[in-house]
């Protein structure tokens, strides 16, 4: 088992930046070093198998150079757990760090889904920290901006299912409809529409599509791959991350 290390100390005469604006990833700074300890402090007070979810929503309010490192604090903890909801902490932590980790995520996400024994969520005032619904928002996102689209239309509609905002439901299927075929996000529209509870935002959306389908659009996907330096700051920000973390 893994444990969080509350006691890693900052680097002496870190910077926080460097030369060309972006954060300095091989050191970390009292205040930083602070923001990570007391996020795994609280976390560390959560029952063993909530901690990395716990975590992961606490990382919600973070920002700034501390909320990359935590992320990687999550995903490096996730791979030594069993617990189904590090393994969800592990795919949220992995979708906030970009396209060339969305695959990570969606795999991650997938697996917390098939999980036999899905531990309870913790909450807050009464609500679940994160939501069914929330999750598959999340989720979707992913599979749209991977280009599956077909699994992205199917996990809106479990979204909308889950309690999600009907009319956001919609306008993102509608979306992804686009992608596939411009014609069937209008006729999709038309019919949510000629509904009565449709919101009337809906009804510039489908003349935008309309607009659209008149010029013969088409959507062209587009590839991103990480580069030197992308790979450079992705191994310093885990090797900042395993001072957090102790066996």
């Amino acid at each position: 088992m893994i444990y969080f290390n509350l006691s890693a100390q900052p680097d002496k005469n870190a910077i926080t930046s460097n030369a060309d604006g972006g954060y300095e990833f091989s050191c970390i700074s009292p205040d930083e070093n602070e923001t990570i300890i007391s996020a795994l402090r609280t976390a560390d007070q959560a029952p063993a198998n909530q901690r990395g979810i716990v975590l992961a929503f606490i990382t919600e309010a973070i920002v700034y150079k501390p909320r990359y490192v935590i992320s990687q604090i999550i995903i490096e903890y996730g791979k030594y757990s069993e617990y189904p909801l590090d393994r969800l902490a592990k795919a949220i932590a992995f979708s906030r760090k970009g396209a060339v980790f969305r695959k990570d995520a969606i795999s991650d996400f997938e697996e917390y889904f098939n999980c036999p024994d899905i531990d309870n969520m913790p909450t807050r005032n009464g609500r679940k920290i994160y939501s069914d619904a929330h999750i598959f928002v999340t989720l979707a996102d992913l599979y749209e901006k991977e280009y599956q689209f077909e699994k992205a239309l199917d996990t809106w509609k479990k979204a909308a299912a889950a309690g999600w905002d009907p009319g956001i439901c919609v306008s993102n299927i509608a979306g992804i409809l686009s992608k596939i075929d411009i014609s069937k996000a209008v006729a999709y529209l038309e019919e949510e529409i000629a509904k009565d509870s449709a919101p009337a935002y809906l009804n510039k959306t489908l003349e935008d599509y309309k607009a659209k389908a008149a010029k013969g659009y088409v959507f062209k996907a587009r590839a991103r791959k990480a580069d030197e330096r992308d790979k450079q700051i992705q191994a310093q920000i885990k090797q900042l991350s395993y001072r957090y973390l102790k066996k």
